[in-house]
């Protein structure tokens, strides 16, 4: 099913993803999470697709009608979110942050700053409600996945278009040179002679250093060693 109330956990084993089951127990509330109790599952067919995700805002997800509902929420780790004690997370997309557990999965802990899109059913415990993402899949980190950009993210499964350049001036002529700049942004400010008349013009000045000479600088020969001994060379 889906929506609301549509998933209940289940205290038992023997099962695996995909499993179509039957489930006979008893409903009880465990420290306040609504669960069956039970020793008599019966597999009745096994690989089925799951159902899709409830995709909902963080704030919405942390509600007592998605227990044990597949659910999904996007959202960026906040500070001091990254590791909040006891293997959790916490993600927030604005409207209010909600946890991420480890029963599945461990990741902590998780860099801040970063937004990444959670899945699995919704758990509660210790007052929390509480994302279980099943495997690694279920946490994709949001980032450039273009390596040849500088700002590439090796461990990001999920291009937000974030890839750009380091702007600035890439030329190492320039007195404002920057080294870590990948796009020149027309920035670069050369030092020299601009006057295209001057004997020392300098093609690729931007700004003119006042160092510009119209005449040969006049040269005095005070001595002339016109017959040196072979020792000199």
């Amino acid at each position: 099913g889906s929506g609301p109330n549509s998933g209940i956990w289940v205290s038992g084993a023997g099962v695996a993803l995909g499993d179509e089951v039957e489930v006979d127990g008893v409903v009880v509330e465990t420290n306040t999470l609504t669960q069956i109790n039970s020793e008599n599952i019966t597999i009745l067919t096994s690989g089925n697709a799951l159902p899709n995700p409830e995709v909902l805002t963080t704030l919405a997800a942390g509600d007592e009608q998605w227990e044990g509902v597949l659910v999904q929420v996007t959202g960026e780790v906040p500070l001091g979110g990254g590791d909040v004690g006891f293997g959790e997370w916490s993600v927030d997309d604005a409207s209010s942050a909600i946890l991420v557990d480890d029963l599945g999965i461990i990741v902590t802990p998780v860099d801040e700053g970063i937004t990444f899109r959670v899945t699995g059913p919704l758990y509660f415990s210790f007052g929390n409600f509480k994302i279980e993402p099943r495997d690694a899949a279920d946490i994709e980190r949001f980032g450039c996945t273009d390596i040849t950009f500088p700002n590439y993210d090796a461990l990001a499964t999920v291009d937000d278009g974030s890839c750009a350049n380091v702007p600035g001036c890439t030329n190492p002529a320039a007195t404002n040179y920057n080294p870590a700049a990948t796009a020149d942004d027309g920035s670069c400010i050369v030092e020299g002679c601009t006057d295209a008349t001057a004997l020392n013009y300098d093609i690729t000045a931007t700004v003119d250093n006042g160092t510009c000479y119209f005449t040969e600088p006049l040269i005095i020969i005070n001595e002339i060693h016109y017959n040196p001994c072979l020792d000199q060379g």
